[in-house]
């Protein structure tokens, strides 16, 4: 088996895999960053905005097989975007679950923040880091939740994977984390990357990193992994 992924290996070869199949990932970059802009300008207008964000799941999952499948194949297509799409409802409720987390944690970010007392300090911490486990766990889980050869899994064998993917490579999956976060953050206050390009490059590169190590945990010789 080989050593995990270099995060900057994986980047430049996640954006040379988008230039080679950007027109396959054009439209549902479009769709996730124009979701994503709508959700958060109606969310800074009412907190109810964040509700919107229940429709992201469903571009985000297809994205994502087609990131996956094309880290496994080597090629993708829109088809796969609509099988993931078109049998959601078990995924669903595991994306449900953590978005209503995530809503919870920034809530109680924000309670804290107003609040100026050590009472506040203790709930701002306690959040911050829900929100960054959240977070490091849903980056592992939603690649192996869509990876295509691990479909005849059951979904509590693949959540409990990523559990101890998470347990073996603490610290470099926390990096890799905050490094997603910070480049979609980016994207999203500069709107033109996100609506773009900077979904698809993030997904394929999330695809990239994370099932190799995966496959190394559990000794899966892949073609991914062979190649």
């Amino acid at each position: 088996m080989p050593p995990p992924p270099r995060l900057w290996r994986v980047l430049r070869e996640s954006t040379s895999d988008f230039y080679f199949n950007s027109w396959r990932f054009l439209g549902a970059n479009i769709l996730i960053g124009a979701l994503l802009v709508v959700t958060l300008f109606v969310a800074a207008w009412h907190p109810a905005g964040l509700l919107l964000g229940t429709l992201l799941l469903f571009p985000a999952m297809g994205t994502m097989r087609m990131a996956t499948r094309l880290v496994r194949d080597f090629h993708t297509d829109l088809g796969d975007f609509a099988d993931a799409v078109r049998r959601p409802w078990p995924l669903l409720g595991v994306g449900l679950v953590q978005l209503a987390m995530l809503v919870v944690l920034v809530g109680d970010i924000l309670i804290a923040a107003a609040w100026r007392s050590w009472a506040g300090t203790l709930l701002l911490v306690g959040a911050g880091y829900g929100l960054l486990a959240v977070w490091t766990y849903a980056l592992v889980a939603w690649p192996l939740l869509l990876d295509p050869e691990r479909d005849r899994e059951s979904l509590g064998t693949r959540l409990r994977l990523a559990f101890v993917v998470i347990l073996v490579h603490p610290v470099r999956i926390g990096l890799f984390g905050l490094l997603v976060a910070g480049l979609l953050a980016v994207s999203t206050a500069l709107v033109a990357p996100i609506l773009t390009f900077s979904v698809g490059v993030v997904w394929i590169a999330i695809a990239r990193f994370i099932l190799p190590v995966a496959d190394r945990i559990e000794g899966r010789a892949t073609m991914e992994v062979e190649s």
